[in-house]
């Protein structure tokens, strides 16, 4: 499988940008995660790493891309042509995307009463990352990412 490292926005931009050229992250797959949509930005140099994989909402992707999006497809194909390897954007209960040169696919997570969002985004992330570490398509990896966020969402709030 290679190397894989985790980014998230809360490093500054030059380090993050220095990722992107470092020779030790060449072969690294780099799971980049903006911790907030006023840190997206930082991810745009990093995003084109060639195995960065970007994981963004939509509105942390109208940050990165410098225009706002109506929808998660809109989005991650905007980030590909802007340099992203692989786009992997949510958009709460509407449908997802996931576009990088070999795919380019859409879902709509599982409707379910909404209880919490908080955490959301990590349990996508945790599903995602574990799905393509075991080998899933890209499309697997999406409904299984999907499905978790929905699970996480449904339970009651932990008092």
């Amino acid at each position: 499988m290679g190397r894989r490292a985790g980014v998230d926005g809360n490093f500054d931009a030059p380090l993050l940008d220095g990722l992107a050229q470092d020779p030790c992250f060449a072969a690294a797959r780099l799971a980049l995660v903006p911790a907030s949509p006023g840190k997206a930005a930082r991810l745009a140099g990093v995003m084109r790493h060639p195995r960065a994989v970007l994981y963004v909402n939509r509105t942390e992707a109208g940050v990165l891309a410098g225009q706002d999006f109506h929808d998660a497809e809109s989005a991650a194909s905007t980030l590909h042509r802007l340099g992203a390897h692989w786009a992997v954007v949510t958009d709460g209960a509407r449908a997802a995307a996931s576009v990088a040169a070999d795919h380019r696919l859409t879902a709509t997570p599982p409707a379910v009463p909404l209880r919490t969002a908080t955490g959301a985004g990590d349990a996508f992330l945790a599903a995602h990352l574990d799905a393509t570490t075991l080998g899933a398509s890209p499309a697997k990896a999406l409904d299984r990412a999907l499905a978790a966020a929905a699970a996480h969402v449904s339970q009651e709030p932990a008092a």
